[in-house]
């Protein structure tokens, strides 16, 4: 799952446009900064759900104060992922597409939303099948 998740945020900061905490030209509060820094280390450290938790509040808390910013916003839906929230994490995703500016990005974009829902398909499918009786 680490190993996951480190490639997950290597292919992240491949995809966006910064890091350095400014997006299209907008200044991008430093408190919203510090929860992004927060948030993107302690997802890389995360081994359990509840540290994955601690970092889906660290990427909330960026989101609220900076929604212009399109980085913690993508890495909610990673960490939202991690803790088996795919609903959540598809609506952060498409939530995302709004800062998208090239097709490439939005075709990536796309399929991840895609294989989410294919993740989701089969928790629910599980479920489904582990209430059924046994005869």
């Amino acid at each position: 799952m680490k190993l996951y998740a480190l490639m997950t945020l290597i292919y992240f900061s491949l995809l966006t446009h910064s890091l350095l905490g400014q997006s299209n030209g907008t200044i991008i509060p430093e408190e919203a900064r510090r929860h992004f820094v927060m948030g993107t280390t302690l997802f890389k450290d995360a081994k359990t759900q509840s540290d994955f938790s601690t970092a889906v509040n660290e990427f909330k808390q960026a989101t609220d104060l900076a929604p212009q910013w399109p980085d913690p916003l993508y890495n909610l839906a990673l960490a939202k992922e991690a803790t088996g929230d795919f609903a959540g994490a598809i609506s952060d995703l498409k939530s995302y597409r709004k800062f998208i500016h090239t097709d490439v990005e939005l075709r990536s974009v796309q399929d991840k939303i895609y294989a989410l829902e294919a993740k989701a398909k089969k928790v629910i499918s599980k479920q489904e099948e582990e209430l059924k009786p046994t005869l």
